[in-house]
């Protein structure tokens, strides 16, 4: 079956043996495919999923690693991540912490990364010189840095 996060974003994820969805309480909906997870191309990403891996595109530079009760990005990345049943955080050796609630998805003022989720947009805090918009029909990233 093929399942479709908010329609705000109109993006579409690929599952697999028992799909995994993070809460309602964020709005977000995932589908997993049998071997590939893409997002639209209106955001020039990729996903590759594995059976015990998922990996973006390298173009990213990111790797994924899936396990059971558990999902942490490769070490190479340098990211780690902790999923609860109610809460998803980074692991602090990573310096990145993940907190969600109701309505929003907050990363820790360390990490001078802040996520404001709404019922129509996302948008990364302008500390970060990064800004997401999430409309209709795309996401875009815009680097003020270059």
């Amino acid at each position: 079956m093929h399942e479709r996060m908010t329609r705000v974003t109109r993006h579409s994820w690929a599952i697999n043996p028992a799909r995994e969805q993070m809460a309602g309480v964020t709005g977000y909906s995932w589908a997993i495919s049998p071997a590939r997870e893409q997002m639209a191309r209106v955001t020039g990403y990729s996903w590759a999923i594995s059976p015990a891996r998922e990996q973006m595109a390298r173009v990213t530079g990111y790797s994924w690693a899936i396990g059971l009760a558990r999902e942490q990005m490769a070490r190479v990345t340098g990211y780690s991540w902790a999923i609860g049943p109610a809460r998803e955080r980074m692991a602090g050796v990573t310096g990145y912490s993940w907190a969600i609630g109701l309505a929003r998805e907050q990363m820790a003022g360390v990490t001078g990364y802040s996520w404001a989720i709404g019922p129509a947009r996302e948008q990364m805090a302008g500390v970060t010189r990064h800004s997401w918009a999430i409309g209709p029909a795309r996401e875009r990233k815009n680097d003020r840095n270059s």
